[in-house]
């Protein structure tokens, strides 16, 4: 047996290792390098309890993973495709163990598992990083499976071994929506294998059903959503996709992302008819050979673990190859039964060679998967007309500058689809970095046209507006966005962070806006516009860190808002504090943002209603002063007893405010001053209510 594992993990190894290297590509870059999740506060309730996109998938477990991967590796590529590999290993000995376990001949297992192990078709989950929920799904089903196989095949310990499947079942559907098959699976087993009557079959099997029927109801109820939505209209389609999936695991080649049910012609791609003509030879050959029981049951799994991709369910696609991963175990474990009947000699070579022939197709296909540009190049061979691929492919120039490139692309991808909101807008941004101000500005205005709800394209449109008026020796930032934000969710000072946390997405632009602005437009900003200009973004962030993680009772209860969460400020990656220290007061020595900066409690300043302006910044900071020290929650005066209550503000902010008594004189009533003045009153600190500013 280990020479068996050895030679499995050696030749997985070599045929694997070029994919190590292999950058972020495709929804990789959304769903790890630009990940708002990953590279903000990590919401453990979004990812155990919610949907997430796209297609209002329900996969904790692989998303864990990711965390976990970002955690260790950040935006090193290799680390994340070690797992992908990892997890892939493991299952070639699962299945290795499983077809032991079901035909008692090494031989046949480890055809099965070498075949499975370097098939090209599954490049798609192993060295697409964000592929791995099928072979994170298959690891949980295999384990299952193998368990729910040792829990008859023994004595001891049944009871133990039968629960561990059925956990392990759950965690593959916390997984992957295709681990609903895995009761058919264990069904065809019995009915197939072991020859049980219908009722055994039912009893064995009730468990994963019951498991089954829990968490249907629970995404039903709970997560808002069913797991799959059917579409009868394309039953008459069924067996055509099946010999499409057929074809490509008899004839892995032009593998790639976009496969379409137009592809499968029977008339002009001659790989169909052998295909079929193969099929229908190993069904013939495989009755044949009915005494081996496992033959049979490997084509059940297979047709089982395919059948939810058949045109029957909406999916987010037509075909996919990924789709194959846990289907075809059945298939190569039928093939493996077929190269048993080959006498020794001939069955050595003809292995010798399909091994040769794939491990090549596979290092290819891992090549081709190397960075974002050859992989949309690839599939651009098969689909040259495809606009989506155009517009992936203009982003991939134009991330590595390359802009004419880019441009090309956009128009094509225009060209094919004149409504591509989009590409106009990305397109825009191409020729703007190469000086063509006044085209970038007709292309921004476009895709507004076409897709109003494109942020985008607003944002990038403000940025040109703000270029002009730099220009024009008038440099400010517009804080027109944050202004609409205050006035709808702001009152009084209260926010109405329920309300915020349903609709983010104007915070969310201006956001993006201070994040992308030019350094050096900002340090071109005169002395008040700039103070403004943090002021209100401190704010705004402060705003969006307790969106994030609404619901909470304060600040304080998130782990690190100050000191650890770091946001994107005109390209820099600043932290609350560094803000607020090392900028505003550090650069600035202005002790009035103590009453302007907010930190979202009921102590501290009120949230001002409009956005602060550089023209009119010295008014706003006397403006808000005023406010904060005559409010008697905040400063409050005994005359009686000739005591100053004050903000522990003053206190820990010291040296910003000099004499604090001299300081907080100017703007209170004139006989308040005058007494605090002659007097000198004793100072004694307010307790400091940390409760959220909400608006109730």
């Amino acid at each position: 047996m280990k020479k068996y594992i050895f030679t499995l993990i050696l030749i997985t190894v070599l045929v694997y290792l070029n994919s190590f290297g292999n950058d972020f590509v495709w929804d990789d870059l959304n769903n790890i390098v630009n990940s708002k999740q990953l590279n903000g506060p990590v919401i453990w309730q979004n990812i155990l309890f919610k949907l997430q996109p796209p297609a209002q998938f329900y996969r904790p477990i692989p998303f864990l993973t990711i965390v976990l991967d970002h955690f260790l590796w950040g935006k090193d590529p290799f680390g994340y495709h070690l797992t992908n590999f990892l997890f892939h290993l493991i299952n070639v000995i699962l299945i290795f163990y499983i077809t032991i376990s079901l035909t008692n001949i090494p031989i046949i297992s480890f055809s099965c598992s070498l075949l499975f192990a370097i098939h090209p078709v599954h490049t798609e989950a192993i060295t697409y990083i964000s592929g791995r929920s099928d072979p994170i799904c298959g690891f949980f089903l295999f384990t299952a499976f193998l368990f729910y196989l040792r829990a008859f095949n023994t004595r001891h310990r049944q009871l133990a071994y039968f629960g561990i499947a059925v956990l392990l079942f759950l965690l593959g559907l916390l997984s992957k929506e295709i681990a609903i098959v895995f009761p058919f699976i264990v069904f065809a087993y019995e009915h197939l294998y072991l020859n049980s009557r219908f009722k055994s079959c039912l009893k064995r099997s009730m468990p994963f059903f019951a498991v089954l029927s829990s968490f249907l109801m629970y995404r039903y109820f709970f997560l808002a959503g069913p797991i799959v939505k059917l579409d009868l209209n394309k039953i008459f389609l069924t067996l055509k996709i099946l010999l499409y999936y057929v074809r490509l695991l008899i004839f892995p080649i032009e593998l790639h992302m976009q496969h379409r049910l137009e592809d499968a012609s029977f008339l002009i791609n001659m790989p169909f008819i052998l295909s079929l003509l193969i099929f229908i030879g190993l069904i013939y050959i495989g009755l044949r050979f009915e005494k081996r029981r496992f033959m049979k049951f490997g084509l059940a799994w297979f047709l089982i673990g395919v059948f939810p991709f058949l045109g029957i369910m909406i999916l987010n696609a037509d075909i996919a190859e990924h789709w194959l991963y846990l289907a075809s175990f059945g298939f190569f474990l039928f093939l493996a039964g077929l190269f048993a009947q080959i006498k020794p000699l001939n069955r050595k070579i003809a292995l010798s060679i399909a091994v040769l022939f794939l491990s090549i197709l596979t290092f290819q296909r891992n090549t081709v998967w190397r960075d974002d540009i050859s992989i949309y190049q690839d599939a651009l061979k098969y689909r040259p007309n495809d606009p989506k691929l155009r517009y992936n492919l203009g982003n991939a120039y134009l991330r590595h500058d390359l802009l004419d490139e880019a441009v090309k692309e956009y128009s094509i991808a225009i060209k094919h689809n004149p409504g591509y909101a989009y590409a106009l807008n990305n397109l825009g941004l191409v020729l703007e970095k190469q000086g063509n101000i006044e085209s970038a500005n007709q292309h921004y205005k476009n895709a507004i046209t076409l897709d109003p709800a494109l942020d985008a394209a607003k944002k990038n449109l403000l940025r040109l507006q703000f270029i002009s008026s730099a220009f024009a020796q008038e440099t400010y930032f517009d804080h027109g966005i944050y202004k609409e934000v205050l006035k709808k969710f702001v009152d009084n000072g209260k926010v109405d962070y329920a309300a915020l946390k349903n609709s983010p997405h104007p915070l969310d632009s201006y956001l993006t806006m201070a994040a992308e602005l030019d350094s050096e437009m900002l340090n071109s900003l005169p002395r008040n516009e700039k103070i403004a200009f943090y002021i209100n973004v401190y704010n705004a962030l402060t705003l969006k860190v307790i969106e994030y993680y609404y619901p909470v009772k304060s600040i304080k209860d998130i782990p690190g808002a100050w000191d650890k969460l770091k946001f994107k400020v005109a390209g820099r990656g600043l932290t609350l504090n560094q803000i607020e220290h090392e900028i505003i007061r550090k650069e600035f020595e202005e002790p009035r943002i103590h009453f302007a900066l907010v930190c979202a409690s009921k102590s501290c300043p009120e949230l001002s209603s409009e956005p602060f302006s550089g023209k009119d910044l010295d008014e706003q900071l006397d403006r808000e002063a005023r406010k904060f020290i005559n409010d008697k929650a905040k400063v409050r005066l005994d005359k009686h007893n000739e005591v100053l209550y004050i903000s522990p503000i003053f206190k820990w902010f010291e040296k910003d405010f000099g004499d604090i008594i001299k300081f907080i004189s100017k703007y209170l009533p004139e006989d308040d001053a005058g007494f605090i003045v002659e007097t000198k009153p004793k100072i004694k600190y307010l307790n400091y209510d940390w409760s959220l500013n909400e608006k109730l």
